[in-house]
């Protein structure tokens, strides 16, 4: 018996084992998220791949439905942390993308990479007050892969 190529779970383990080493990663978490999968996963993964390709309104919408599924914090804080940065890009208010940074580091107070990107957007934000494609620090594909396989053996196991 094989598997259903409309599984979730599945797309979503493929997904993630192959992201960023072949573009049929996009598709199997695409395809979950159209499945309105459950998981969190193909909403962080999406929204990384959208956050490093400039697509930001589609990341600061994955990242807003990856937010309204079950997952740790250390996953939404990532999130959160991306639709900040989103936010930012698409030219949102101060207080708005403030408020995305500092719900990432409340959900996960060890984000270091969130409080320096908070920072990044409060010195722009000292000249310009809408500062964008500003030279925010992320995560690479394989360090998000890492990440991920981590946190979901971490979320099993617990």
């Amino acid at each position: 018996m094989h598997p259903s190529p409309h599984d979730d779970v599945l797309l979503v383990a493929r997904g993630i084992l192959l992201y960023g080493r072949t573009s049929g990663s996009i598709a199997d978490l695409e395809l979950a998220a159209k499945l309105s999968s459950t998981l969190i996963w193909p909403y962080l993964f999406l929204a990384h791949h959208y956050l490093t390709t400039q697509q930001y309104d589609r990341c600061r919408v994955t990242c807003e439905r990856g937010l309204q599924t079950v997952g740790s914090d250390v996953v939404k804080s990532q999130l959160e942390e991306w639709r900040a940065i989103a936010q930012s890009e698409l030219g949102f208010s101060a207080d708005l993308v403030r408020t995305a940074f500092e719900a990432a580091i409340r959900l996960d107070a060890s984000n270091d990479q969130a409080r320096r990107n908070l920072n990044r957007f409060e010195k722009a934000l000292a000249s310009d007050p809408r500062p964008q494609r500003l030279s925010w620090e992320q995560r690479s594909e394989a360090a998000l892969r890492d990440f991920g396989i981590a946190e979901r053996r971490f979320s099993l196991a617990a």
